[in-house]
C-alpha cells in the first residue's frame, strides 16, 4: 500500500480532541498499570521506579498507543531526569509508525526529547548511545519538524549489527524498515515486495533472541497477515493472547490471523478480551481521541465482522452499535469531527449489521436517519431501508431509496471522503448501490442485468485496499452466488462461493451457498460435505443459517 496509507490516525487526531504531549504539561504521577506484561529494561535507570515507567512505555508504544507511552516515559523522567532511554522512548512513541506519521504538534516535544537524549548520549549504555545517533539522524534539523525514516533505517541496520544479541535492537531495527513501506509488503498476488525479506529476517531474529517479545510478536503478526501464508504468525498469534493483558491492542491482535484462517470464534474471544482490557485502561485515564477511533472502535468494528460470519447475531449487532459512541468517548463530537470518513463508517457500521442479518423490520420502523448530513452514512441508510422494503415485498418503495441512493452517490462531498484515510467511501457507496440495484432487476426477471452489475460489484471490492476488518463484510460474492443460483447458474455460482472461502477460509455463508449449488448440480457427496462444513461453522451462531446472504 501507499506510504499515506499510514496517515489515518493523524488525521482522525486532527479532529478529536488530543492529549498535550509537552513534557511540562505530563501528570505529576504517569499512571502505571497492570497486566503489562513480563518486558523489562534493566539498562534504563538505577532507579527501579524509571525502569518499571520506561518498561511500561515500551510495551504501550509496541502496543500502539503513542500517547500513554510517552506518559510512562515522562514518569520515568519524574524520577530519573538523566535516563536517557526514557528520552529515547518519548522520541520513538511519538514519531511515525506503521499506522500514522508523526503529528506536527508533537514535533516540537519529539525534537525536544532528541536534544535532551543527545546531551546524555555519553553518559548513556552503549545501546542507547547507539540508538540516541540513529534517532538524530531521525531528526537532522531541529525546529524543522523534519523527519528523515530513511536515514533513521540506515542507523538503525548498523546498531543492529553492532548488537546482534540485542532483541530490542532487531525490532527496533524492524519497525523502521516497516515504517518505510507501511502496509505494502505483498503484491496482490502474494508475491512478496523487494524489502520485505528483510523485514522478515529482523523479525525472524529478534523472535529468536525472544519468542515473546511483545514488538516481535506484533510486528510478525502484522507482516504476515497479508501474506499468503497467515499461519505462519500463529504462533506469535497465540502468545499475544495473554502476553500482555493490560493491552487492549495486542490482546486484540490475534484476530489478524484468526480472520485469515477462519476461525472466528476465536477472533471474537480474542477482541472481547481486548475491550474488557480497554475498559479497565479507560476507566483510569481519559485517552486521546485518535486511541479511541483507531484501536477501541477497531475493536468493535473487528468483534461485528468476526461475529457475523459465525452467525453471532447479538454480539454482531451490539459491536456494531457500540463502535461510534466508543470512537467517540464520553462526550458527543463537535459536528465538525464527522467529516472523518473513518467516524462516518462507523456511524454506518449498524445499518450494514443488520442488513447482514435481515433486520428488515427494524431497519424500517426502529432505525432513525443518521445525525447529521453527511453523505456517507446517508447512502447506506438508504441502500439499507431499500433492501429491507425489497425483503418485505415492497419494489416501488426500494426503487425511490435507490433513486435517493443515487443522489446521495452524486455528491461532491462524498468524492473526498476516505475511511481510515485511506478507503474512498465513494467505492462503498457504489458498491451498495449496484447491489440494490441488481436485487431489483433480479426481483423484475432480468437477471443478466443482474449478474452483470453484481460483478462489477465484486471487482470493486476486490479493488479496495486490504484491510482487517474488510470494510464491506458482507462480501459481495455471497450476493453474486445468491443471483447466479437464483438464475440457474449453480456452476457459476460454485465457483463463485469457492473463490470466496479462499478469502473468507471455512464462513458458513458461502458454504451454504456451496451446498446449494452443488445439490443443482448432482453432486450429492460434495454437498454433504460442504453441509456439514456450513453446520459446524455456524454451531456458536444465535440465528438459522439464512443462505449465501439474509
Amino acid at each position: 500500500m501507499p506510504l499515506t496509507r499510514r496517515a489515518s490516525l493523524t488525521m482522525l487526531a486532527a479532529v478529536l480532541p488530543a492529549a498535550s504531549h509537552a513534557l511540562d504539561a505530563a501528570p505529576p504521577a504517569a499512571p502505571l498499570f497492570e497486566g503489562m506484561g513480563a518486558h523489562r529494561v534493566p539498562d534504563a535507570s538505577r532507579s527501579p521506579a524509571a525502569r518499571r515507567y520506561a518498561a511500561q512505555g515500551f510495551v504501550l508504544g509496541w502496543g500502539f498507543n503513542g500517547a500513554e507511552a510517552a506518559r510512562s516515559f515522562a514518569g520515568a523522567l519524574a524520577h530519573d531526569p538523566g535516563c536517557a532511554a526514557a528520552l529515547w522512548g518519548r522520541a520513538w512513541a511519538l514519531g511515525p509508525s506503521i499506522n500514522a506519521d508523526m503529528a506536527a504538534a508533537d514535533a516540537p516535544a519529539v525534537e525536544d526529547a532528541v536534544q535532551r537524549a543527545r546531551a546524555l548520549r555519553d553518559r548513556a549504555p552503549p545501546r542507547w548511545r547507539d540508538l540516541i545517533d540513529a534517532l538524530a539522524a531521525r531528526h537532522p534539523r531541529p525546529g524543522s519538524g523534519q523527519v528523515d525514516e530513511q536515514a533513521y533505517e540506515r542507523h538503525l541496520r548498523s546498531v543492529a549489527a553492532r548488537h546482534p544479541r540485542d532483541a530490542d535492537v532487531a525490532v527496533f531495527a524492524a519497525e523502521a524498515l516497516m515504517n518505510l513501506h507501511p502496509y505494502d509488503w505483498w503484491h496482490a498476488d502474494g508475491r512478496p515486495q523487494p524489502w520485505t525479506a528483510g523485514i522478515e529476517r529482523r523479525l525472524r531474529h529478534a523472535l529468536a533472541l525472544a519468542p515473546a517479545h511483545p514488538g516481535a510478536c506484533h510486528a510478525w503478526v502484522h507482516l504476515m497477515e497479508g501474506s499468503p501464508s497467515p499461519s505462519r504468525a500463529a504462533r506469535e498469534a497465540e502468545r499475544l493472547r495473554t502476553l500482555v493483558p493490560g493491552s487492549g491492542h495486542l490482546l486484540h491482535m490475534p484476530a489478524h490471523i484468526d480472520m485469515r484462517l477462519g476461525r472466528y470464534a476465536a477472533a471474537v474471544q480474542a477482541n472481547e478480551a481486548a475491550l474488557e482490557a480497554d475498559r479497565r485502561y479507560l476507566a483510569q485515564v481519559d485517552a486521546q481521541g485518535a486511541y479511541r477511533v483507531g484501536y477501541v472502535a477497531h475493536n468493535h468494528h473487528f468483534l461485528w465482522a468476526a461475529a457475523s460470519m459465525m452467525g453471532a447475531s447479538a454480539r454482531a449487532l451490539a459491536a456494531a452499535d457500540a463502535a461510534y459512541g466508543a470512537a467517540c468517548g464520553p462526550s458527543a463530537p463537535e459536528r465538525g469531527t464527522r467529516g472523518a470518513g473513518t467516524l462516518q463508517h462507523f456511524q454506518a457500521l449498524p445499518l450494514y449489521a443488520r442488513v447482514r442479518f435481515g433486520r428488515w423490520r427494524e431497519l424500517l420502523t426502529g432505525m432513525r436517519p443518521p445525525d447529521g448530513d453527511d453523505a456517507y452514512p446517508l447512502a447506506i441508510w438508504h441502500y439499507a431501508r431499500g433492501t429491507a422494503h425489497l425483503r418485505e415485498g415492497r419494489p416501488a418503495e426500494a426503487r425511490g431509496e435507490l433513486e435517493r441512493l443515487v443522489g446521495v452517490a452524486a455528491r461532491t462531498d462524498l468524492a473526498t471522503t476516505r475511511v481510515k484515510g485511506v478507503h474512498e467511501a465513494a467505492a462503498l457507496v457504489d458498491i451498495a448501490r449496484l447491489t440494490l440495484r441488481s436485487d431489483l432487476e433480479l426481483a423484475e426477471g432480468r437477471a443478466a442485468a443482474a449478474l452483470a452489475d453484481l460483478q462489477r460489484a465484486v471487482a470493486i471490492e476486490d479493488a479496495l485496499e486490504r484491510d482487517e476488518p474488510h470494510l464491506w463484510l458482507a462480501p459481495t460474492r455471497h450476493a453474486l452466488g445468491a443471483a447466479q443460483l437464483a438464475a440457474g447458474q449453480p456452476a457459476e455460482a460454485a465457483r463463485t462461493f469457492e473463490d470466496d472461502l479462499r478469502h473468507y477460509p471455512r464462513n458458513a455463508w458461502s458454504l451454504a451457498g456451496l451446498q446449494r449449488a452443488q445439490q443443482q448440480l448432482g453432486r450429492a457427496d460434495a454437498a454433504r460435505a460442504s453441509g456439514e462444513a456450513a453446520r459446524v461453522a455456524w454451531r456458536d451462531a444465535d440465528v438459522p443459517l439464512p443462505g449465501p446472504r439474509a
